[in-house]
């Protein structure tokens, strides 16, 4: 799945923006607000690459560069202006912004493992928390420089085809980061004040009509 990217940054956060180059007007008015440390420079647009070679390129510049923070957004995810201040604030290794699937079942893209055993979709939250989950998606990630440091590239890989795999481990890019994590003891977060639209031909929100998920869905 081919995309290009968008790069900003300082050598405090490098901003990486996945993008078809198509994108929606609320999104584009979304990306103008977005507050970032002054000075970036101009953007950078690599482009036809599959989104974990994509990501993982986003990855090793930002460690050449000597960047501290990856900050991804995707281009059908719209972020509050203070997203990364609010992230970044957080002092977490990686943490991610709240946005909903666009598909059913509408939950936040977020896996947790339930205490009696399993895992599955985030089933329930209060705003404001900060929640450790397994799984989280890469629309508004934020993650220390140290978590690339610390694991072995390739980051991410796209196991979605991969039919040798168990199929609970058929995942995508960013949930395959994800469970990699887990080996050297890296928790993934989401905070709740961060809540993002999921958008495209439909958008969905925390103020959709279904509200927040509860444990008896």
């Amino acid at each position: 799945m081919p995309g290009a990217w968008e790069f900003f940054g300082q050598k405090e956060v490098l901003v990486a923006i996945l993008t078809r180059e198509l994108v929606t007007t609320a999104w584009a008015v979304s990306h103008r607000r977005m507050i970032l440390p002054p000075g970036n420079p101009e953007p950078i647009f690599p482009s036809g690459m599959p989104f974990d070679h994509a990501r993982n390129h986003a990855a090793q510049l930002m460690l050449e560069q000597g960047f501290q923070y990856l900050f991804f957004v995707d281009d059908d995810v719209i972020v509050p202006p203070n997203a990364y201040e609010i992230l970044k604030s957080d002092n977490l290794d990686i943490v991610s912004g709240m946005y909903y699937r666009r598909n059913e079942p509408l939950a936040p893209v977020a896996i947790v493992k339930y205490a009696q055993g399993g895992q599955g979709w985030l089933p329930q939250w209060k705003l404001g928390e900060i929640i450790p989950v397994y799984y989280t998606g890469a629309g508004c990630l934020l993650i220390k420089r140290k978590v690339f440091e610390t694991m072995p590239y390739p980051w991410f890989e796209w196991y979605c085809d991969r039919r040798d795999l168990p199929e609970i481990e058929r995942t995508s890019e960013d949930f395959t980061f994800c469970r990699k994590l887990e080996k050297y003891g890296i928790v993934p977060y989401v905070d709740t004040r961060v809540q993002c639209k999921h958008c495209g031909l439909s958008k969905v929100t925390v103020d959709a009509k279904i509200g927040p998920l509860t444990a008896g869905g």
